[in-house]
């Protein structure tokens, strides 16, 4: 597609990133499924897995777009928010009743772990863009069993 193809879809380079970002998402979706009850930690592991051994440019470009997007006037911010946001009240909700279960430790404050499992997760993406030896799944492992899971 030629550069005037791409104007007449996208008013910006950063609307076609933030698309482009929407159907990662939607493959890591098909690939590794929705948190759930029962499977949030599964599923979080799963998607960790699966950022290791995608092509690296998807993550790369999810990093450089959510770093550009702190910025207010980014056309991306609102969406950036918004992702983070209902992301960890997703986990929130799903935490509290994995602590019902005996899955979660009941120390842990759901809203803080909520906000933390995305903040960990994205901050070994970064590590593993700049040093492909970092082992996000063996490191992610190591958070949940340390942070997560009953003692």
């Amino acid at each position: 597609m030629t550069p005037a193809g791409l104007l007449h879809h996208f008013s910006s380079k950063e609307e076609l990133f933030v698309e482009v970002l929407r159907q990662r998402d939607e493959r890591i979706r098909a690939a590794v499924g929705d948190p759930a009850e029962h499977r949030l930690i599964e599923q979080s592991a799963d998607v960790v897995a699966y950022n290791q051994s995608a092509p690296r440019g998807l993550s790369a470009l999810y990093t450089t777009v959510a770093a550009d997007a702190i910025d207010p006037a980014h056309p991306a911010h609102r969406e950036f928010v918004d992702r983070y946001r209902d992301s960890a009240a997703s986990a929130e909700r799903i935490i509290a009743a994995g602590q019902a279960a005996g899955e979660i430790r009941t120390d842990v404050d759901p809203a803080r772990a909520g906000r933390l499992i995305s903040a960990v997760m994205d901050g070994l993406q970064q590590q593993f863009l700049l040093d492909e030896e970092i082992d996000m799944v063996a490191l992610f492992d190591e958070f949940v069993r340390g942070y997560l899971r009953p003692l």
